[in-house]
């Protein structure tokens, strides 16, 4: 452990302090699916951290990884094979859309190649943005600022450089890639956390501190409008044999 720390963070633990800092123990949400793993768009399933399945327990707001992995990415992964023996081999469909991803990368290799905002520079930004306003405890005008901050980012995005513009190994095409769907991820949390005024599970609005299940009792669902906007509707909870209670510890 003191290695770590002197080769990363150059400290040294025996007479100085360990930064800590907040990370992500458990994704709550991710892509809606069926009890088959099976998205709205046909084809596509999602299994395991990156899918929201929906089993809620006492401290989550999305699902629990092993079950989720275990049983549903079993399902998921029949589901997907089951689905395969429909769709032929060499489907000019499959055929189009291998071309289109193909072309896609050619375009963010150009597209990035004069850039002068790096990509690094932004993802610390972003990290700073959501550190501030989507933590724990969140409030009103905070999430609005970022939700401004986000789209500063998004912005920002689009105009950044790199300077690997290689077709083979291009780690930071890689960096690229993750940093476009991080700023999804981060516009979805904001603007998720900015329409949900109650304080529930992992949210916790100090401006809205009462659970309001009237009003979010359900499931957030964020759509991307064509103008890269957010919206945001609701799915309502399906209660069966446990309904929802106060979160309360030490009773």
């Amino acid at each position: 452990m003191r290695e770590l720390c002197r080769n990363y963070q150059h400290i040294d633990p025996v007479t100085e302090l360990v930064p800590v800092r907040p990370v992500v123990h458990y994704m709550m949400g991710g892509v809606h699916t069926d009890i088959h793993g099976a998205t709205t768009l046909s084809g596509l399933y999602a299994a395991g951290e990156t899918a929201c399945v929906s089993i809620n327990g006492a401290n989550r707001l999305g699902s629990n990884s092993l079950p989720e992995l275990l049983v549903f990415g079993a399902r998921a992964g029949r589901a997907a094979a089951e689905y395969a023996t429909t769709v032929p081999s060499s489907s000019p469909a499959v055929q189009a859309q291998a071309r289109d991803e193909t072309q896609r990368l050619e375009r963010e290799l150009t597209r990035h190649a004069e850039g002068k905002d790096r990509i690094a520079d932004i993802r610390t930004d972003m990290q700073a943005t959501l550190e501030t306003a989507g933590g724990i405890y969140r409030d009103g005008p905070t999430l609005n600022k970022a939700v401004d901050q986000i789209r500063v980012l998004q912005e920002r995005f689009a105009k950044a450089g790199i300077d690997d513009h290689s077709h083979t190994f291009n780690t930071e095409l890689t960096a690229l890639l993750e940093l476009s769907g991080m700023l999804d991820v981060a516009q979805t949390i904001v603007e998720s956390a900015l329409h949900r005024e109650e304080s529930r599970g992992a949210h916790q609005r100090t401006d809205f501190p009462k659970r309001d299940d009237e009003h979010f009792l359900a499931h957030t669902l964020v759509h991307r409008e064509p103008d890269g906007t957010a919206r945001i509707d609701y799915l309502p909870v399906t209660i069966t044999r446990w309904p929802p209670g106060e979160r309360v510890y030490g009773r």
